[in-house]
């Protein structure tokens, strides 16, 4: 990560010290994918544009998302636990091989138990325990984890393996435990319905200045609330945006929820709720979860249409019970 961040660094400061701009094409999807990442960053970047009077944009900002991810990513595939998986390959026994050679050099995290034909699936799923089936072919009538790839192993066939290898971590570290942070975080009298606002500055306004009202904030909250989202408009997809202000500014940690009576725009993306965090720094851990248990949500439209329609606390906290 380092060379990639250093040499990427070296050619924004250039931009930045000649007043060039650069348009990220990937803002929107990495909002979506990363939002804990880019709140941090964008604080971080909120320090460094005060200390050295700089202008570094949001969509610079969101390329050095990229450079950090990637980063733990890496290190999150070296802790990974090894997934135990069977090849399915009717093409014979060539291609069977070629296939799991290209596996094991680009997957160390994937044990290949075997390589079978369709036919033989059943019997193989019998007597061995398969976190994950790999086949060129179409599986059906099976309930572990499967994805179908070409035996050449290409580009798409690895973004499609990598996809279904995320889910299962996902699903894996959410099981039991997915809404238990955001339900500690809940109080009925910070979220609202019906909320009936022109703007999306009106809406954050509104969350922020009934936090510091209720006690939950310091009363600079609402600037600090807004100048974010100036800096960078927090939708995250799947309708739902995730407003929040500086930790420091935060005296009791509480999510403040409205559902707004017409959806609004949002940056590039349409909002119908909104989740306003207000966690403070002594509860930071809980951040990355919070905000990890919400982009969840925002990928689920059953989810996102219940919460849309929700008129009262035990609506919304049904979704959470899920």
């Amino acid at each position: 990560m380092a060379d990639g961040l250093v040499t990427h660094l070296a050619s924004a400061l250039h931009r930045i010290r000649y007043g060039l701009t650069i348009r990220n094409p990937m803002l929107s999807d990495i909002k979506k994918k990363y939002p804990y990442m880019l709140s941090m960053v964008i604080l971080a970047v909120e320090k460094v544009n005060e200390a050295y009077d700089l202008d570094i944009a949001e969509d610079e900002a969101a390329y050095l998302v990229l450079h950090f991810q990637a980063s733990i990513e890496r290190m999150q595939q070296e802790r990974t636990p090894v997934k135990r998986a069977v090849i399915v390959c009717d093409l014979g026994v060539g291609m069977s091989h070629l296939l799991q050679a290209k596996l094991a050099q680009s997957y160390k995290s994937i044990h290949i138990l075997g390589c079978i034909s369709k036919a033989a699936l059943n019997e193989f799923v019998e007597t061995h325990e398969i976190d994950l089936i790999i086949s060129t072919t179409g599986i059906n009538d099976c309930e572990i984890p499967k994805v179908e790839i070409t035996p050449l192993l290409e580009t798409d066939d690895k973004k499609r393996l990598n996809q279904v290898l995320q889910l299962m971590e996902r699903e894996l570290a959410d099981r039991g435990e997915m809404f238990s942070t955001i339900k500690q975080l809940l109080n009925e009298d910070t979220i609202y319905f019906d909320i009936d606002l022109k703007h999306r500055f009106e809406v954050v306004e509104m969350l922020a200045s009934n936090l510091v009202g209720k006690g939950f904030a310091e009363t600079s909250f609402v600037h600090s609330a807004m100048l974010r989202e100036q800096t960078s408009a927090t939708a995250i997809g799947g309708g739902i945006a995730i407003p929040h202000a500086h930790p420091d500014l935060v005296k009791k940690s509480v999510v403040s929820i409205a559902v707004l009576h017409e959806p609004l725009e949002w940056g590039s993306e349409v909002v119908w709720v909104v989740f306003m965090l207000s966690i403070a720094k002594a509860d930071q851990h809980m951040t990355k979860s919070l905000m990890q248990t919400i982009a969840s949500i925002s990928e689920k439209p059953a989810a996102v249409e219940h919460l849309k329609k929700a008129n009262s606390v035990s609506d919304i906290l049904t979704v959470f019970d899920q």
